[in-house]
């Protein structure tokens, strides 16, 4: 039941913070704040649970960049930033 809860967690935050970013802000790239599910799935979930957080998180940001038009440069640069989190938050969980 715990490892149930954990995804319901990371899915609600996922999505929580899809709305504030497209919905809420959308003259706003709130890209980085796509981290903190995936900080939730590194610290406690296993690593498969941290891939799929991590590309739901490239789905998101991608879908974010193509709604708001928002520059290429901000994209390269959010885009590695959420690289070397994702890159981290696996290694830790493996």
């Amino acid at each position: 039941m715990r490892r149930n809860a954990l995804l319901l967690v990371i899915l609600i935050a996922l999505a929580a913070i899809a709305v504030i970013d497209l919905v809420f802000f959308p003259e706003e790239h709130l890209a980085l704040l796509y981290v903190i599910p995936l900080g939730i799935a590194a610290i406690r979930a296993p690593p498969w649970v941290v891939m799929l957080t991590a590309m739901a998180v490239f789905v998101l940001d991608f879908v974010s960049f193509y709604f708001q038009n928002a520059p290429l440069g901000v994209w390269l640069l959010t885009f590695i930033a959420l690289v070397a989190v994702c890159f981290i938050a696996f290694w830790r969980s493996s």
